[in-house]
């Protein structure tokens, strides 16, 4: 305990630190404010979310802490939402629903989120542009108007997750190219980490940037060493070690779903290209159903934002002149705004025919979460151009500017009142609110219909007594008078096992409905129906296990290894 507390020290040393924080939860709280209550706000996508995240508390509250299979989804037929759908925001809230009632836990995550955002800008801006600077960046990251439509418009809790890691690691990188050391690496780590837990989308958006970064940060330090460009390299491999429980499986076995929705119909990216005038646009109108070119929502980078990051780039002598390298970084980001703007545009069409892994991205205009990063540590690059004395009110003002530009966008359209009754009865009325990517390719017609017993003989007869078990791992007792097949209502997917009397069953999952259909022999038998894992799923936890005890290993030897690295 004593170890962490040094290194928070290490980031926050002084007293106006703790102000310049003060003011970022201040200003987080004011954002989130009308969140604190006992309704989801009614957006695009909150209400998916929160089934997620209770879905994932769910299986926590029956022993299954991974929760690949989420068995009560889509009437109890069970989805494997987490196998593919990044989970980290679904933790978290999870987490604190073991502590606060669930709708309340799900609006404290998002706002917890929403600040450590505005803290993680802070932290990377301020050392580029110093402490002045650095809040300046942060309160432009959390009033910028992309980032507000995230929370209040889009609801879209998994990439609001993705604006805490972002500037971390630009920080790590930054840190690495000026001098080898362990903190900013394991910062790296758990940063690339938490970007590929959060959002798949957002991690191939920001991935080539943060390597772009990489290679900038290094060509413009004093010590241009390949060593530098490894380390770098290695807080992205790092993430992925982190992670692998989750890509690997993630990769390797979306072969079994119908992956391929997630590019047809309403997620086809030409539908959704931006205007230019919707970049410039004062306001937006709110609540849209469908979101788009010609659909009533405007992407504004908002009027304070951008007078400030044309400031910057005025002034960017006089800021060069003030901080070692800060010309560079503004040039950088600049260039950074307008390559993100631009793939947010349809002019950027050739691109998105001709590079594949663009069309996952669904809609062009996710490249505003990069936009909205560049253009708030722009932001900051204007403060070192203030005259020193007048620094200590103009601070504040643009601040002030930055609130009163943004801040009547801070609301929900209205709310959603969830239903009363246990998690399993909300989880079982509930479907997964995306487009069924995630359904097993076995399933060739959805049953979604309540009311069917679980576990039922479908030709033959037999008597079933349930003996009861978690919803992975159920029990059976079956008399069978004749060879009967037995059917369990829910959807196959790898790792479902059926075991008789002890013994592997084969499972007949080729069926129209993709049901676990197995057949019982005569007598009295002992029936398991269990979800197990799979040998990739196996590989890749012991990877990410690896790789945290290497990590645990390294810091307990820190002073060695940092002897290592700069030696």
């Amino acid at each position: 305990m004593l170890t962490v507390w040094h290194h928070i020290q290490m980031f926050f040393k002084t007293k106006k630190d703790l102000i310049c924080i003060l003011t970022i939860l201040g200003a987080a709280f004011l954002i989130t404010f009308p969140l604190f209550n006992s309704n989801i706000a009614n957006t695009h996508d909150f209400q998916g979310g929160f089934i997620k995240a209770v879905a994932m508390h769910q299986s926590w509250l029956d022993g299954d802490i991974l929760c690949r299979w989420a068995p009560h989804l889509i009437h109890g037929h069970g989805y494997p939402i987490f196998n593919f759908y990044p989970p980290l925001f679904s933790y978290a809230a999870s987490f604190a629903m073991f502590f606060f009632p669930a709708v309340l836990a799900f609006n404290l995550t998002v706002s917890l989120f929403y600040f450590l955002s505005g803290l993680s800008m802070y932290i990377f801006a301020r050392k580029l542009w110093g402490r002045s600077g650095g809040l300046i960046s942060a309160i432009a990251y959390l009033f910028a108007p992309y980032h507000i439509l995230d929370l209040y418009v889009r609801g879209a809790a998994a990439e609001l997750t993705v604006f805490v890691f972002f500037p971390l690691i630009l920080w790590s990188i930054y840190c690495l190219s000026q001098r080898l050391s362990l903190r900013p690496l394991i910062v790296g780590f758990f940063s690339s980490a938490g970007l590929f837990l959060s959002h798949n989308i957002s991690a191939l958006i920001f991935f080539p940037v943060a390597f772009l970064y990489l290679i900038f940060a290094v060509m413009t330090s004093e010590d241009k060493s390949i060593k530098k460009i490894v380390a770098g390299l290695s807080v992205f491999m790092g993430g992925f070690l982190l992670a692998a429980y989750f890509i690997i499986p993630a990769l390797v076995e979306k072969r079994f779903v119908h992956i391929e929705r997630v590019l047809i119909g309403l997620r086809d990216y030409r539908r959704y290209f931006v205007d230019v005038g919707q970049l410039f646009h004062l306001s937006w109108r709110g609540f849209a159903g469908v979101i788009g070119q010609g659909h009533g929502m405007y992407f504004t980078l908002g009027f304070a934002h951008l007078l400030l990051a044309i400031g910057a780039l005025i002034f960017l002598k006089k800021v060069a002149a003030s901080f070692k390298g800060a010309g560079a970084q503004i040039l950088f980001f600049f260039i950074f705004l307008l390559v993100s703007l631009f793939f947010t545009l349809r002019i950027s069409s050739f691109f998105w025919r001709t590079l594949p892994m663009l069309s996952f991205v669904q809609f062009p205009w996710r490249f505003l979460m990069c936009a909205t990063t560049a253009i708030s540590i722009l932001c900051g690059g204007v403060v070192p151009s203030f005259n020193r004395k007048l620094r200590l009110y103009l601070v504040p003002i643009t601040c002030l500017v930055l609130f009163i530009a943004n801040i009547s966008f801070c609301n929900a359209a209205r709310y959603d009142q969830i239903p009363e009754g246990s998690f399993v009865d909300l989880l079982k009325a509930s479907t997964p609110m995306d487009g069924m990517e995630y359904v097993p390719k076995w399933v060739k017609v959805a049953t979604i219909s309540p009311g069917l017993r679980d576990f039922r003989p479908m030709a033959g007869q037999a008597v079933v007594i349930d003996k009861g078990g978690r919803p992975l791992d159920r029990h059976f007792q079956v008399k069978a008078a004749e060879f009967t097949c037995i059917c369990f209502y829910s959807y196959y997917f790898p790792g479902w096992e059926v075991f008789i009397d002890g013994k592997p069953s084969k499972i007949h999952f080729e069926n129209s409905y993709g049901l676990i259909l197995f057949s019982v022999p005569v007598g009295q038998h002992q029936v398991r129906v269990h979800f197990g894992t799979t040998p990739v799923r196996r590989i890749s936890e012991a990877v990410s296990l690896i790789f945290l005890f290497l990590i645990t290993v390294v810091i307990i030897y820190r002073k060695r290894v940092d002897e290592w690295l700069q030696g």
